[in-house]
């Protein structure tokens, strides 16, 4: 690793992070070179298994998500910000029935204005 060209390197930080980075890189190519690459070689020696396994893992996922035992919901419902209300009435009702059930509609706003509030803080 050159480290001759990071600035200030002769601070506390930078030699800390250059142990950090330096500690990362020889674990991450150890791995690369101990478990990794042994492992890789054998599945492309049993190529024909690797195929097999990874087929039938496949096959057992699909058939978990088939059976309802996963949930899967491609798009799932999340929650808005917005509110709507519909008032539906009869057609030919009292006007005072409509108004009492829009007035209703608007108390019902105010409370939950008051209760999001509240729980907002």
């Amino acid at each position: 690793r050159n480290t001759e060209t990071y600035p200030f390197k002769e601070t506390r930080f930078v030699q800390s992070w250059i142990r950090f980075q330096s500690f990362f890189a020889d674990h991450l190519q150890g791995f690369a070179d101990n478990v990794y690459r042994p492992f890789l070689i054998k599945t492309l020696q049993w190529r024909w298994v690797t195929w097999a396994v990874g087929t039938g893992i496949l096959l057992m996922a699909l058939a978990l998500v088939a059976s309802g035992r996963v949930i899967f919901q491609f798009f799932p419902a999340i929650e808005g910000d917005r509110v709507y209300a519909t008032l539906l009435m009869p057609e030919g009702i009292n006007v005072e029935l409509t108004e009492r059930g829009a007035l209703q509609i608007e108390q019902s706003v105010v409370a939950l204005r008051q209760e999001i509030a509240q729980d907002l803080g």
